[in-house]
This record gives C-alpha cells, structure tokens and sequence, in this order.
C-alpha cells in the first residue's frame, strides 16, 4: 500500500513517533501532509510562544541584549488585526497547542496587545490557549512575572517557572503572580519553581497539587499553607536558598501547630542552612503516609536532640522505608545507632558527610558501626555509608562474624578510608558481611598518616583507582569462594 493511501488514523500515529523537526520536513510534502503533520506539532511537541505568534506577524527584538521581542507594526488598529489571515492561523494553532514554553520574553505592550486582540472576539477572562496542560516560563530580565497567567486555563496540569531578576522586586511580587496562576489554572498537579527573593508563596492555593520542587527562599508560613492547602500533595522537594525567615516578623525557631499532610510519600529536603529547615519540618510535621525521606541535619545538634528527632519520625512516619541523611561535623555514630534503634524496618539508608579528612576525636564509621546496623535493622536491601577501617588491625584473616546481612542487595562505601596493603582483608570482611550484595561500589580513600586524604583535589590518585577497581574484584572473588 502506498503511504498516501494509508487511512488517517494509522498516518497520524506514525506522524507521532516523529521529532519535532521531522515533522516540519513532512509538512513541505504537500499541503495533506502539511495539514496532519502541523497539527501533530502543534498538539503534542513543545512549542516557543515567539514562533506560535509569528503566525500574527513578524517578530523582532524589542530589548538591546536580545531578551525580549515584540511585533513589527503591520496594522492600524486591533479591528485590522483580528481581520488578518495572520490572527486567523493564530488562532487555529492557539487552540491546538497543548505544550508551550516561554523562553524568550514578549514586551508587555504586546502581551497586552494580544489580549486586546482576543477580548474582542472572546469573553472575558478566557485563556489564550485553552487545551494547555504544560506551561514552561523562563522570566529571565522581565520584571512582571505575572504577565503570562492569561496564557493558560483550567486544562493546565503542569507549570514550571524560573526567575532570577536581576532588579530587585518585592518580595511579594512572586507570591501576587502565582496566585493569579492560582486562579486561573486550579487544577495544576505539577509545578516546578525556582525563584529568588519570593519567600512567601502560597502553593496551597493549589488544592489538586500531587509534586512539587521548589528551589529558592520558602517560609515557613508557605510550609503551613502548603500542608493544609494541598491534601493530595504526595511528592516535595525543597532546596532551600538563603533567607531564615518563617515571617516578616518572626524568627524560624517560633513554634506553630503540627501539620499533617496527610498523602505525603516523599520529602526532600536540601539548605543551605546547617539543617535547620529540616530540623523545623521534621519536628512540627505529622506524615503518616510517608515512605522516603532525604534531609539535612543540623551540624551542632546533640545526642538528645538527634535521639527526640528519629523518635518523632518514627511516631510520625511509621511507614518510611527509605531515609537519606546528609551533614557536616556530626557525631555520626551516635546519630546511625539512633537511626536503627528508631527505624529498623527500613528497607534503604543511605548517610552522607561532607566532612574533610578524617576527626579521630569522633566516633567514625567503623566497621563496628556497621555491625550495629546489621544487628538492628535486618530489612535492608539498599545501604550507602562512608566507612572507616584505618583503625582495624586487619590480618591476612579477616575477623570472625557474629551477624551478616541477609537481605541487602546493593552496597555503597563513599568514602571507604583503608590503607593500601589492607584492600585485601578489607573487600574479604565485607564479602562475609554481606553475602547477598549483587551490587557494589566503593570510593577508596588512602590518607596518610595524620588522617589526611592526600591528593585533594586530585581524586582518585593513581594508586586509589588500581585500589577501587581491586577492592571491587577482590569483594566478588571472595563472594563466589564463601
């Protein structure tokens, strides 16, 4: 059968598989294939608004550095334009996209422009293109970040915002813009922000809101808001950046009621902050459904303040499974035997420091700390922890076990600090102690004498990447002997 005798159905779902730019050679065919081949694109591919309006008319750029555009006068009133075949094909292909991306900014005057143009054919307050569900708006240097809400309805499902500005704006400028987004798009799951100097966002103005990752300044009121505001909220992620604030007027320590978040499965938490926001969330939310948990904790927190902590997730998350802990200057070993006393049942641990070189006036990751973990929590199948075997007299033997790891499947040692002549008994320990690990890395660290990683920052030296890729061959040998 010839392509052109193909019925429309089948022609189309091949004109699916294709990449944006294959679909523009099709539509240079004929004018069928230009039909269906531009209708796919404009529906299913993501579209730059600049090229959906120059559809209107030419587009030049408005801005000196080439930010942002603007039409080329062609008519002399809004009346001539909407007479245009230019707004026709505009308006044909407004209401077919589905994905839009605002990467290069119009000029305010034209955005309005452009709503001029569809007030008179359209009532009030309906969306510019009224099928989108996705809306990517990259701001840059434009100041008005709410000049894009009357693009979507309630059809959006997914908004991602950036903005940087460079002019300082104020601090509720954001907060004002998303909730006119708010307003007209009540139905969005996803959205995906990273702002500056916008603290005091309400996302719980979204109440049909299921994941959200926010990189930039967020409140602890905007916490609040969002646990109460959004009740099937099952995915966050924050990476916090700069301000400590919980309000205009209030400090980040002020206690508020609990929250509960009630669908909570997922929470990430990362600052810049010495854990503090962490500490904050984990202390004054209730997350009953959660099952993995990623945050930071505070450098300077004591043994009783780490103990109440993994107690109070251990009440308030009784399902988690999954924790990732990362810090800096901790007493680590009191912080691990407080986490498996608290959370045996977990089924993935993975603990993360920053520290550099080694403290040995600190209780380390020693390998029997890792038997502690053995001893209390049997479910693990996933396990990531730096581990230091520098004060282990190793032998030719390695040491007799008591327990093994019955369960775990993948192992990561990250840093594993070991002398270079113990590489040997080090990777046999290890086979012993976990027999059922299928997968293995480790990222094997020689410090000298003192306890210094030498080479920094020329990691791996020579002799630690023959050592890496020794240790990983040593592990299994001495797997498939046991």
């Amino acid at each position: 059968m010839h392509l052109q005798n193909l019925p429309v159905e089948v022609f189309v779902r091949i004109l699916r598989l294709l990449e944006s730019r294959d679909l523009l050679r099709c539509a240079t065919v004929c004018s069928r294939w230009k039909d269906f081949a531009l209708d796919v694109k404009w529906k299913e591919h993501g579209v730059e608004l600049v090229d959906m309006l120059r559809a209107l008319g030419p587009i030049r750029q408005y801005s000196a550095d080439g930010t942002i555009f603007a039409f080329k006068t062609l008519y002399s009133s809004i009346e001539h334009a909407v007479a245009s075949p230019g707004w026709r094909r505009l308006n044909e292909l407004r209401k077919k996209i589905t994905r839009l991306r605002v990467g290069q900014s119009i000029a305010l005057i034209d955005i309005q422009y452009l709503m001029d143009i569809q007030a008179l054919i359209e009532p009030p307050h309906r969306p510019f293109c009224p099928n989108l569900q996705q809306l990517q708006v990259e701001l840059g240097l434009q100041s008005q970040p709410y000049a894009y809400a009357s693009l979507a309805g309630d059809s959006l499902a997914s908004f991602d915002l950036t903005w940087y500005p460079i002019v300082h704006s104020p601090r509720r400028l954001m907060a004002s813009a998303m909730q006119m987004v708010a307003l007209r798009s009540p139905m969005i799951q996803h959205i995906e922000a990273s702002v500056s100097d916008s603290p005091f966002i309400n996302y719980g103005l979204f109440p049909n809101l299921r994941i959200l990752a926010h990189e930039g300044e967020f409140s602890m009121k905007s916490w609040a808001q969002l646990c109460t505001g959004c009740p099937v909220l099952e995915v966050v992620q924050l990476q916090w950046r700069g301000s400590m604030l919980a309000d205009e007027d209030q400090s980040i320590y002020l206690v508020q009621d609990i929250q509960t978040p009630l669908a909570l499965e997922v929470l990430e938490v990362s600052d810049g902050l010495d854990g503090v926001p962490s500490l904050y969330i984990l202390q004054n939310t209730n997350m009953p459904q959660l099952r993995r948990l990623d945050v930071v904790l505070e450098r300077q927190g004591s043994p009783e303040t780490n103990t109440m902590l993994f107690s109070n997730i251990r009440s308030h998350s009784p399902l988690l499974e999954a924790l990732t802990v990362t810090g800096e200057r901790l007493d680590w070993g009191e912080i691990i035997l407080t986490i498996a006393e608290s959370l045996p049942n977990m089924d993935s641990l993975r603990i993360s420091s920053s520290d550099e070189g080694l403290d040995r006036t600190r209780n380390a990751f020693t390998p029997a700390l890792l038997e502690s973990i053995v001893k209390r929590c049997h479910q693990l199948s996933d396990l990531a922890v730096p581990l230091d075997t520098l004060s282990t007299p190793w032998t030719s033997e390695p040491p007799t076990l008591t327990c093994k790891f019955t369960r775990l499947e993948s192992l990561i040692l990250d840093p594993l600090h070991a002398a270079p002549w113990a590489v040997e008994p080090v990777a046999q320990y290890l086979a012993q102690l976990c027999p059922s690990v299928d997968d293995f890395d480790s990222y094997v660290v020689h410090p000298d004498e003192n306890g210094v990683e030498s080479g920094r920052p020329n990691y791996p030296t020579k002799e630690e990447k023959r050592s890496i890729a020794e240790m990983e061959r040593l592990f299994f040998r001495s797997k498939a002997e046991d």
